[in-house]
């Protein structure tokens, strides 16, 4: 997960692009609204329902505008679903490297708020595959709520608060968890917890960081023959952590890292005994 910055790109200029769009006035409406409180979920659902009910053209309409104006190349408006969409090179939901943008996501999904289904703010780069997982998903509990990208500047730094245990077994495991910072207040350390197990980003990370440290494990055995110095080991570990978090790339790696570089028994026993096996 990862903080990015709101779109530079104004509701009346999209609204605009089409022509004879319908609902200017109550987009520009709810854009503002949305940007003003963008978790007030619950009064948007009701919202949307009364007008719903009271214009039946409404929700198919907007959807429509979306999947065959906006979203459609070729179409006067694309440039703006383009503009979004290539603003970032990797998905801020799950921040990982492999995974290009290749899509946008209704944060508010269309199918249930179609007054946010062209609002820039509500679009954000997404992944195939957390976009798959996310879908129409959304929840009127403020806990149970995926991280805002535009919004949410309380992850701006996920080395602060992205974490590893190692699982001391006879083949050493990892498990990525969320530390609860200071100045976060309850809700938001659940809805973080929620992104990150929701999204799958626990076993993304552990997976990754698994198949980087057998290899790094290995180089670190030949090392460990060499010279038969654990702390040597450490120093190594603890450079390449340093130079993580100094380019503030592989997060997951970083917390992997420091997981191990705390377990006093992956140095005393698990190291030593694995060396000594060869």
């Amino acid at each position: 997960m990862r903080k990015i910055d709101k779109p530079v790109i104004n509701q009346i200029d999209v609204c605009n692009c089409f022509r004879g769009f319908k609902y200017t006035n109550r987009v520009l409406e709810k854009s503002q609204a949305y940007d003003e409180n963008y978790l007030q979920i619950d009064v948007f659902q009701e919202d949307e329902l009364i007008f719903i009910s009271s214009d039946s053209e409404y929700k198919e309409y907007m959807i429509s505008v979306y999947e065959n104006r906006l979203s459609q190349k070729g179409s006067p408006s694309y440039q703006y679903y383009e503009k979004l969409r290539i603003s970032q090179s990797r998905c801020p939901y799950c921040n990982f490297p492999t995974r290009a943008v290749k899509e946008l996501d209704h944060y508010l999904p269309k199918a249930h708020f179609p007054g946010f289904a062209v609002t820039p703010n509500n679009l954000v780069p997404i992944c195939k595959d957390c976009n798959g997982i996310k879908d129409d998903y959304y929840n009127t509990n403020k806990s149970k709520t995926f991280i805002h990208p535009y919004y949410d500047q309380e992850i701006a730094n996920v080395f602060m608060f992205l974490k590893c245990r190692v699982i001391e077994d006879i083949n050493i495991g990892f498990e990525f968890f969320i530390e609860k910072l200071p100045t976060w207040d309850e809700v938001f350390f659940e809805r973080v917890n929620f992104h990150f197990s929701k999204l799958k980003i626990d076993d993304l990370y552990r997976t990754d960081f698994e198949a980087e440290f057998a290899v790094k494990f290995e180089e670190l055995k030949f090392l460990y023959k060499e010279n038969n110095d654990i702390d040597e080991i450490k120093s190594t570990i603890k450079r390449r952590a340093n130079a993580l978090i100094n380019t503030m790339s592989r997060p997951w790696e970083y917390a992997g890292l420091n997981g191990i570089l705390n377990s006093v028994w992956f140095f005393n026993s698990y190291f030593p005994e694995k060396c000594a096996q060869q």
